[in-house]
C-alpha cells in the first residue's frame, strides 16, 4: 500500500554533519527519516519557503526540461529501505501518454516534486520502520540540546542570511534560515 506523506522537518545534525528529512503520513502519525546531502536539504528548503533565487538551481532546471518537453510527473514514490538507503521511483508522462518511471534519491524526487507540485508518496511497509542509526542518533541529539539566543543574535543571523543570499551562498543560507528558524520556535516557547 503506498500512503501520502508531507515534509514535517528538515534539520541539520551537528554530530554526523548531515541533514535529517522527516516524512509524516497525511493521515496518521508514522514517520520516516531520511538521512540527505546538504544541497538537497537547501534545494528543498529553498523550495518550500519559496525563496527568491537569481538562477534556476539543478530542481528548477530539471522541471523547467520537463515542461519543455511536455512531459508530467504524474508522482513520486520513496519506495523501499536496503540497509541505509532509500529508494524512490519518478512516474512520469510523455505527450504520447507513454508512462515511464524513473529512478531516484528520494531528496531529489522530494524536491522535484515540490517544484512541481506533485503529491510525495511513501511504501507502507518502510513508515514507522526503524530509521538508520544516524537519523535515530540525529533526533536524540536534538531533543536533549537547548540553545539560548538574544535578540541582538537574532538579527546578527538576520543580516548573514540576507548577505548569503545576494551573494548567492545558497548553502550558507539555508543553514542561517534554519538557525533562525529554531531561535523563533524557541523565543515562542
Amino acid at each position: 500500500m503506498i500512503v501520502s506523506v508531507i515534509i514535517d522537518q528538515i534539520k541539520f545534525s551537528p554530530v554526523t554533519q548531515s541533514y535529517v528529512i522527516t516524512l509524516k503520513e497525511l493521515s496518521g502519525i508514522r514517520t520516516v527519516n531520511i538521512v540527505i546531502g546538504p544541497f538537497e536539504a537547501q534545494a528543498i528548503a529553498f523550495a518550500l519557503d519559496k525563496v527568491p533565487i537569481q538562477r534556476p538551481l539543478t530542481h528548477d532546471l530539471l522541471k523547467q526540461v520537463i515542461l519543455a518537453l511536455n512531459g508530467k510527473i504524474k508522482k513520486t514514490t520513496i519506495s523501499k529501505l536496503e540497509g541505509n538507503t532509500y529508494f524512490a521511483n519518478l512516474e512520469m508522462e510523455l505527450p504520447n501518454n507513454l508512462i515511464i518511471n524513473i529512478d531516484s534519491r528520494p531528496s531529489d524526487a522530494i524536491a522535484l516534486a515540490i517544484r512541481m507540485n506533485i503529491p510525495i508518496l511513501v511504501n507502507d511497509s518502510i513508515l514507522g520502520m526503524n530509521e538508520s542509526e544516524d537519523a535515530m542518533q540525529f533526533m536524540v541529539n536534538q531533543e536533549q540540546e537547548e540553545m539560548h539566543v538574544s535578540l541582538s543574535e537574532s538579527e546578527r543571523l538576520q543580516k548573514e542570511l540576507d548577505q548569503a543570499i545576494s551573494q548567492e551562498n545558497y548553502e550558507k543560507a539555508a543553514l542561517l534560515r534554519d538557525k533562525l528558524k529554531e531561535i523563533s520556535k524557541e523565543h515562542n516557547s
